[in-house]
């Protein structure tokens, strides 16, 4: 009994703007009081980096290592087609954002692009940083010897709508759905924290 008053008690019952009922956790998740299932997606506040990025140290070596806690997979098709983002803190505090477009070709080229429209409207281009390959991988690095840091700084503060990624064969697009937002924004702020 006693357990059951403390969580009771450690959630906060609030009210949104457009009138919607939910309750609010201490870890700043929330999700639909109203919702009578358990399939509501929790939502996680974007600076709680102990839930987006995640520090491992490698048993054989002793580095450690600064990174997402999962990939962010873009896709509306069950992650068979669609984009798969991870971000990486390097030991120079660089952030290396790896870009995996699955559904126009596995071979990237060293002029590959990546393309992103931001709700407001704006847009961004990136260039791969890495060299020809046929391992679906895109690599874009910010800070340090990559430079970029104005570019970095429109990702922190913008929500991505859309993003096209180029691969030899074509390009894979996708729309960004508010959790994918959400989830971006979360990790690349607490990287560059």
């Amino acid at each position: 009994m006693a357990f059951i008053s403390v969580s009771i008690v450690a959630q906060i019952e609030a009210t949104t703007n457009d009138g919607k009922k939910i309750l609010v956790f201490p870890d700043g998740t929330w999700k639909d009081k109203e919702s009578k299932n358990d399939t509501t997606k929790v939502q996680h506040n974007v600076s709680d980096c102990n839930y987006w990025i995640a520090t491992t140290t490698d048993k054989m070596t002793g580095e450690s290592s600064t990174h997402s806690t999962k990939n962010l997979i873009v896709s509306n098709d069950g992650a068979k087609t669609g984009i798969v983002i991870c971000l990486y803190k390097s030991k120079g505090s660089s952030i290396i954002m790896y870009i995996y477009p699955y559904g126009a070709g596995s071979c990237i080229e060293e002029s590959s692009k990546v393309n992103i429209l931001f709700t407001d409207g704006s847009k961004l281009e990136l260039n791969h940083d890495g060299k020809f390959n046929c391992k679906q991988t895109v690599y874009v690095g910010f800070g340090g010897i990559f430079g970029k840091g104005g570019k970095l700084d429109e990702l922190k503060t913008k929500k991505i709508q859309t993003m096209r990624v180029w691969t030899s064969d074509g390009n894979v697009e996708r729309d960004f759905t508010v959790d994918d937002q959400n989830e971006f924004l979360g990790v690349i702020n607490c990287l560059t924290k």
